[in-house]
């Protein structure tokens, strides 16, 4: 543990420190404000987690084209669905009062 903690720059001790898995960056777990026993076995500090949420939406405007583009279909989809159901919906309801008393009901 050569270096010292990121958070205190205090030296490091091999039972008090989490290791990033990332950046193998290391932190006193009080610096983190966590026991030893609450630590995961994997972990990922702040920086290395809002890296990586930024590389995951670090998108080419292409990539967000054809995002949207998709996203138009999904949409369509549903609304077709949806306009579907309403119809249908509308049919059973307008059968079943033509043939009943007003209540739904076939009247023989």
């Amino acid at each position: 543990w050569p270096e010292g903690c990121e958070v205190c720059k205090q030296p490091t001790s091999e039972n008090s420190m989490q290791v990033c898995d990332s950046c193998k960056e290391e932190y006193h777990f009080a610096c983190l404000g966590e026991e030893k026993s609450n630590s995961a076995l994997t972990w990922t500090c702040e920086k290395c987690e809002k890296s990586d949420k930024k590389d995951r939406f670090d998108l080419s405007e292409e990539e967000i084209d054809q995002g949207l583009l998709e996203i138009d279909k999904v949409v369509e989809v549903i609304m077709w669905r949806h306009e579907k159901e309403s119809i249908s919906s509308k049919a059973e309801s307008t059968e079943e009062n033509a043939f009943g008393d007003g209540l739904g009901e076939k009247v023989d």
